[in-house]
């Protein structure tokens, strides 16, 4: 739970302590997560959307994080099951790469498994974005197989109560 003092400072999981009278626009830090590292921001463009609510609700879901990343996962799954948006980018992504950079991204592929299903297992979140001002979209998480590979990304957009609000791909 965040907290707050009498000098207006609020602390949060991987942020810390936080002045209200001196943040900017943007906050970010990194985190690690299974070995990767995660960018995780907050973005606001009046400081007063920046208050103990919000910070309970961000901080709500960075210590459930692991909660919510494998509802995410599950919902990456059924979408790629029922031919969604992230059917479409593994489909675009072996219409589009040499066969030299699907080695790259997926190492040795294993001939006994579709490739579309090495792709997906590929896709991992590189991103958590926190929009305090919006009620849907408050939590924006990118997803991409390779960052060096491919601009595209899958984005799953979550409401306030953690919530899926839509997964599409953007880049």
């Amino acid at each position: 739970m965040p907290w707050v003092d009498a000098t207006k400072k609020f602390y949060i999981k991987y942020f810390g302590e936080i002045d209200l009278e001196s943040v900017g626009e943007h906050l970010d830090t990194e985190i690690v997560i299974d070995g990767r590292r995660v960018s995780v921001d907050i973005n606001f463009n009046k400081k007063k959307s920046l208050n103990l609510r919000v910070l309970e609700v961000i901080q709500d879901v960075l210590a459930s994080l692991d909660e919510v990343m494998k509802m995410n996962d599950n919902a990456i799954k059924n979408d790629f099951e029922n031919g969604g948006e992230v059917k479409f980018y593994v489909d675009f992504h072996l219409e589009e790469f040499e066969e030299s950079e699907l080695r790259e991204i997926l190492g040795n592929p294993d001939e006994n498994i579709a490739k579309e299903i090495q792709i997906l297992s590929k896709l991992k979140l590189v991103r958590i974005g926190f929009y305090p001002e919006e009620n849907s979209s408050f939590v924006v998480m990118d997803y991409t197989i390779s960052k060096t590979h491919t601009d595209e990304l899958v984005v799953i957009k979550l409401d306030r109560n953690k919530n899926i609000e839509e997964i599409v791909i953007e880049s």
